[in-house]
């Protein structure tokens, strides 16, 4: 008994179903915003931390004696 139900299971079955063009454009859509988040997210995680570190080495380093002009 068992084993017949799972091999029932397992077989694919016809599915009448249609997606019409604006449910299957709104899930596209819904797949690229998700990936989008998913690379703003590493973007904004990972360039800009690494982009000020780059900035910050670049700098000349300030020293600690006053301008000429305050002496």
């Amino acid at each position: 008994m068992l084993r017949s139900l799972s091999i029932l299971l397992l077989l694919p079955s016809l599915a009448h179903a249609y997606a019409g063009p604006g449910m299957a454009l709104s899930g596209m859509m819904a797949i690229l915003g998700i990936l989008g988040g998913i690379l703003l997210l590493l973007v904004g995680s990972l360039w800009y931390p690494i982009k000020r570190l780059v900035v910050r080495f670049k700098q000349p380093k300030q020293t600690e004696t006053p301008p000429d002009d305050m002496l």
